[in-house]
């Protein structure tokens, strides 16, 4: 299954989430992801993961690249809804610890979608002319 990494940026901390596989053959597509979402300035990032069917060793190391660009921003990485595997996996490397693991209902909750910005206002008069 190929990658599709969507990104959202309606929140403080931009989600990326992440459909299908990271291996390999896709995990630079992944680290590029990652590298925007800090380039447009961001200090924290969350991965959606709830679409996430298989992920390797590299796909891990990006993670953890990501942390390491986020924590030299005061920020922190989360995981969105990881699988028991993905948990699993993460405790046995003692990796689990360095991010923060929740539901996407706790992390909306600590971090909602901010309000778009209204229309500017038109008047309902226009100067004759």
């Amino acid at each position: 299954m190929p990658l599709d990494i969507v990104a959202e940026t309606g929140a403080s901390v931009p989600i990326l989430r992440v459909i299908g596989e990271i291996d390999v053959t896709s995990v630079e597509t992944l680290r590029q992801r990652i590298q925007e979402q800090f380039d447009q300035g961001a200090e924290s990032l969350a991965f959606d993961l709830t679409q996430l069917s298989f992920i390797d060793s590299m796909g891990i190391g990006a993670l953890f690249g990501a942390k390491r660009r986020a924590a030299e921003r005061q920020g922190e990485v989360f995981l969105l809804e990881p699988s028991g595997v993905l948990q699993r996996l993460l405790s046995l490397l003692s990796m689990e610890a360095m991010f923060t693991i929740c539901s996407l209902a706790e992390f909306r909750e600590r971090f909602p979608l901010l309000a778009a910005p209204k229309p500017a206002r038109r008047s309902a008069h226009t100067p004759s002319g």
